[in-house]
């Protein structure tokens, strides 16, 4: 573990305090971070200016009363914000929140959403969460194949809790579901949907005005022989 003098990090510049933020989050767990680690007020400083980073540590910061308050609702707030940015640390927070309806309304639908988009750049902590949430949501049976499918690409990142509720998830399906769901689990790659090009919409054609009933269209007049014209008078027999 590693300190950085509040007074020296006070004094940083904006880029190297960044710097510092990222170096941070990247060496230390942000659960196991100690206040006297962790300026508050320099995290929350680059927070309010938009970075991902500090938004993610601020947001657990407040969950476990870091430096500053203990409030699940502040985190999900920093949370959200991250998030937002597609920062995958934060989604799964989130998505952890709204399945435990800690500091927002418990909603298996927003776990969902939160918890998938982290899985498919390949968070292994959100694919053992999204596999649980899956697995006890009130879809019942038709959301067991893609429980199975998290919790089996859990399992094989190393998540032995992942694997035994993949197991005994697999003693409630068919043989057919269970081969479905292995099939899905060998076919997955990270980021591979997010790489995905969404269509762009096709464009329609120009509508044409109707014609103005209002105003009678005169059709033109068939064209005759001029009665002007001189008459062509025979050439004289020789």
């Amino acid at each position: 573990m590693f300190a950085v003098p509040i007074h020296n990090l006070a004094i940083m510049n904006n880029l190297t305090r960044r710097r510092w933020i990222t170096l941070a989050f990247v060496l230390i767990s942000p659960l196991a971070a100690h206040a006297d680690e962790l300026d508050f007020g320099t995290v929350k400083s680059l927070a309010d200016k938009g970075d991902a980073n500090a938004q993610l540590i601020l947001g657990n910061m407040h969950l476990t009363g870091q430096g500053t308050a203990k409030s699940s609702t502040e985190a999900a707030k920093w949370f959200r914000k991250a998030a937002d940015q597609n920062n995958g640390r934060a989604q799964t927070a989130l998505g952890k929140l709204y399945a435990k309806g800690d500091g927002v309304g418990k909603d298996a639908g927003a776990a969902i959403k939160w918890l998938s988009v982290a899985s498919e750049q390949g968070r292994p902590d959100a694919m053992a969460q999204l596999g649980l949430v899956l697995r006890d949501s009130d879809q019942g049976g038709k959301n067991w194949v893609d429980a199975y499918k998290w919790l089996n690409l859990a399992a094989g990142a190393g998540d032995d809790t992942a694997g035994r509720a993949r197991d005994i998830l697999a003693n409630s399906m068919s043989a057919a579901q269970v081969a479905e769901a292995q099939r899905l689990s060998s076919e997955f790659v990270p980021g591979a949907k997010a790489a995905v090009k969404k269509e762009e919409p096709k464009k329609e054609a120009p509508k044409t005005q109707p014609p103005n009933k209002t105003t009678k269209t005169k059709s033109p007049a068939p064209k005759t022989a001029s009665t002007n014209a001189p008459a062509k008078t025979p050439n004289p027999k020789k």
